[in-house]
């Protein structure tokens, strides 16, 4: 038992060094399983219709831990409703977390809810700043997005929105 008890400060230690502080192995591959659970659009779409429990679980499991892909997933269930009630209003707190960390998919999605007001009130000078984040990393749905919106704005809000998105800062997870 002694050994037993050595073993498992041994790893606590070694988890700590290594930033994973309290992480047993069990978790690491919770979070393994997890990610792999959470991927789209397989095994998600499947996992959807045999297990939405499993699906939602996984997302909002690294969703959790702050992880910025389980976040927008999360968003995304919620936004459509997938194994989660509709809830435009959740999907919008993921896609910001999400998205606030850089990830492109939650950028462009919370362009869409802020362009069509679901889940916040509709601002399409919000919207355009998402869009143009997620379009300067490279995603052209976000570029023809911000793009259709822009030619909506005043000249005013247009620089507004500029300035809004060039002063954006990821943030530090």
């Amino acid at each position: 038992m002694n050994r037993w008890t050595s073993l498992v400060t041994l790893l606590v230690v070694a988890g700590a060094l290594a930033g994973c502080a309290g992480m047993s192995s069990q978790t690491v591959d919770t979070t393994a399983q997890d990610r792999a659970d959470c991927k789209f659009p397989e095994p998600m779409t499947t996992l959807l219709k045999s297990n939405p429990k499993r699906a939602v679980g996984a997302c909002r499991h690294l969703a959790e831990q702050g992880d910025p892909v389980g976040e927008a997933r999360l968003g995304y269930l919620y936004q459509a409703g997938l194994g989660v009630n509709q809830d435009f209003a959740a999907a919008a707190q993921w896609y910001r977390l999400a998205g606030d960390q850089g990830n492109v998919a939650a950028q462009n999605n919370l362009g869409s809810l802020y362009e069509k007001g679901q889940g916040v009130p509709r601002d399409l000078v919000q919207s355009a700043v998402w869009y143009s984040l997620a379009a300067a990393q490279g995603n052209p749905d976000a570029a023809r997005n911000r793009d259709i919106i822009l030619k909506q704005l005043t000249p005013e809000q247009v620089a507004e929105a500029e300035k809004r998105a060039k002063a954006w800062q990821p943030a530090k997870g």
